[in-house]
């Protein structure tokens, strides 16, 4: 669709996704490679081989690291994945905020910092309720300024 130019942000954004989406493929293979009878593809072919098929695909350019191959190999995880683990907010409460927002802006309604702060802490509290009713408001208040 034809309009506005990304934001590196969200240029950055679908970079990673793409990456992540081949290194994941890049594993597969390097597993399928493994177990066959024959003497298995090097990490650095494997890498090689995930990019060649990805810019017969697509004409991108993406280079892959055979070091961040052999750790997801060996058991690690996507830095995405770490990332969003690290979260307070779950995708889906995420979503609500954002529907929130955009709820507020459609009724005309200026949208000020500490209501978006006061409907992210009801978030959080409903689903921290194990959490004491003092750590709450305490840590989300010096997160949010």
């Amino acid at each position: 669709m034809p309009g506005r130019a990304l934001s590196d942000a969200r240029k950055l954004q679908r970079e990673r996704q793409t990456k992540d989406g081949l290194l994941i493929r890049a594993v597969a293979l390097y597993r399928q490679e493994t177990e066959a009878n024959r003497k298995p593809l090097s990490l650095h072919k494997v890498c090689k081989q995930i990019e060649d098929e990805h810019w017969s695909e697509t004409k991108m350019k993406v280079k892959l690291n055979p070091c961040t191959l052999r750790r997801l190999v060996n058991g690690g995880t996507l830095k995405s994945i770490r990332n969003s683990e690290k979260s307070w907010l779950l995708e889906s409460e995420a979503t609500m905020v954002i529907d929130y927002a955009i709820e507020v802006a459609c009724r005309g309604f200026p949208l000020s910092h500490r209501r978006l702060k006061e409907h992210v802490d009801n978030i959080c509290r409903t689903r921290l309720t194990s959490v004491t009713h003092f750590w709450v408001p305490m840590r989300l208040s010096n997160s949010w300024n």
